[in-house]
């Protein structure tokens, strides 16, 4: 097994900058320079809440175009270099490509990502062996923690979570799906994860082997939500009881968003129509509906809850016609 070496805690600058050294180079869109449509970039894991949102701006009025394929990292290379681009990616993608670190192609343009609306989190999940005595990830003394492969998303956020711990604990480097074989067979203790619930192979693994769930202790959540795409708040900080087979208990964890981005270049109007039509038609968005943000009257003028809540990056002035923060 491919172990790191037993420490107290991993070294920070592992994951920062390595965070998306994901590998590639984005491309397609209209180059800077004037649009009359939105092209809309999304993953497979996004593709039913991209195609609604497509649908309600084009009913809208706003060409709407959608485009599948591509990394996150390569999505935000395409919105950073195209008006008219858009794309649905995490908060930590977005953070560090603002930051011009670990993503070569958008360094010295760092500015043209901006913020529509965050859509839905994605949870940091802790896997362990259902016959490890531990409850919360502090309990991990003497494990091996896998926490995916160098260089991922995922190692990063993992690194923010066995960072703060004050125990002695071993390493792994694995693909998660391979990591979750090995918890099954009794060969790894555990693992982090990351992706909105309910994750399919950490369902396959708690439907063929005893595993648990755990929570984060509150050292681990404060540390970690000094990241500023990391929050905590209800409904973001739990996944709920019986998501996971044998799982029937609420676990207190951490998530980032999923962002709606866009082309700073774009033009106001256009996003501005485009972020009305998100709200104005919400219930026709149904993919995670629960965790979009809300629209609520105060002193007679519309504000959004939560419309603001781990984007690390600035709004687009479009948006911010539409959206006014409590």
């Amino acid at each position: 097994m491919p172990r790191g070496t037993t420490r107290r805690r991993l070294l920070a600058s592992a994951g920062a900058a390595a965070a998306v050294g994901l590998a590639g180079c984005g491309g397609g869109g209209s180059a800077i320079g004037g649009t009359d449509r939105l092209v809309l970039h999304y993953g497979d894991m996004n593709e039913q809440i991209a195609r609604e949102i497509a649908a309600v701006v084009n009913a809208h009025g706003i060409e709407t175009v959608l485009k599948q394929g591509g990394s996150s990292v390569e999505n935000l290379q395409t919105v950073n270099a195209n008006e008219g681009a858009m794309a649905l990616i995490p908060a930590d993608i977005v953070f560090f490509g603002k930051q011009g670190s670990g993503i070569e192609a958008i360094d010295g343009e760092k500015g043209r990502v901006r913020n529509v609306v965050p859509l839905y989190p994605l949870p940091l999940t802790v896997v362990a062996r259902g016959d490890f005595d531990a409850e919360y990830i502090n309990e991990l003394d003497g494990a091996t923690i896998n926490t995916g492969e160098p260089g991922t998303a995922l190692n990063t956020n993992a690194i923010q979570l066995v960072n703060p711990l004050d125990i002695e604990f071993s390493t792994a480097n694995l693909p998660l799906s391979e990591a979750l074989d090995r918890i099954v067979a009794g060969e790894l203790d555990a693992t982090v994860a990351r992706g909105d619930w309910p994750i399919p192979g950490i369902v396959e693994a708690a439907e063929s082997a005893d595993l648990k769930l755990l929570s984060l202790n509150p050292t681990v959540v404060e540390t970690a939500v000094q990241n500023e795409w990391l929050i905590n708040e209800p409904p973001y900080g739990s996944i709920p009881a019986s998501v996971y087979p044998g799982i029937d208990y609420v676990v207190d964890t951490l998530s980032l968003m999923t962002l709606l981005v866009v082309n700073s270049e774009t033009p106001k109007g256009m996003v501005a129509g485009a972020t009305a039509a998100f709200f104005d038609n919400r219930d026709q968005i149904r993919t995670h509906n629960a965790y979009l943000p809300e629209r609520i009257q105060k002193s007679g003028e519309d504000t959004f809850l939560n419309a603001q809540l781990g984007v690390p990056v600035e709004l687009h002035e479009g948006a911010a016609e539409v959206i006014m923060f409590s």
